[in-house]
Parts: C-alpha cells; structure tokens; sequence
C-alpha cells in the first residue's frame, strides 16, 4: 500500500472546460460511484485515498466544451498525473502520468 494517498490533477488546458460538481469515484468501497465533495480537480487536485496491491479505483468528471476553439479537430488532452505523497508537485514525491486524447470536432458556420 502506498504510505500517503494518491492525489489527482487535471491540466489547465482542460480544466477550462470542466464542469464543477461533476467528480465521481468508483472503488471497492464505492462500486456504484460516489461524488467528491472537494471540486478541486482543476485547481489543487482532489485526494482519491489509500489503494493496496491489485487494488484500483476510477475517477469521472465532465467537460462542457466553449468558445476557444477553432474550425476543424480540436485535440483535448486529458494528461492524468497521479501523486503518492501528501505533498504537491514541486516538493518532488513519486508521480505516474497518463494521458488520453478527445477529438472535438468543430464545424464552420
């Protein structure tokens, strides 16, 4: 099991479209989901507990796509970094990273 939970970030470039009160975990604990009361997905980051060996969880949110982008495919890429230390970023603890791209397709008028 990891000494600290693990903490959970969106990106800027998506956190403009993020739809707040949206957050839901699903875990063992929580099979049909439960919402995250802390909205800090795209700020501070949300703490998502302690996870053991073979043990996982899932964590959903919604977007509401804007103004800002421009005619064609638009690339929104959601780049998950996953903490496992109770401090942020720039302290330097052990980080897994991902990312996964949703293409938005917008058409001229």
């Amino acid at each position: 099991m990891c000494p600290s939970p693990f903490l959970l970030f969106l990106t800027p470039d998506l956190s403009r479209f993020y739809v707040p009160g949206s957050t839901m975990l699903y875990n063992s604990n929580n099979p049909d989901g439960i919402a995250l009361s802390s909205d800090g997905l795209s700020d501070k980051g949300i703490n998502i507990g302690h996870y053991g060996p073979g043990s996982s969880g899932v964590v959903t949110f919604k977007v509401r796509v804007k103004d800002g982008l421009g005619v064609g495919t638009n690339v929104l890429r959601n780049w998950v970094q996953i903490y496992v230390n109770d401090n942020y970023p720039e302290y330097g603890q052990d980080c897994v990273q991902d990312y996964a791209d949703v293409l938005v397709q917008k058409e001229s008028l």
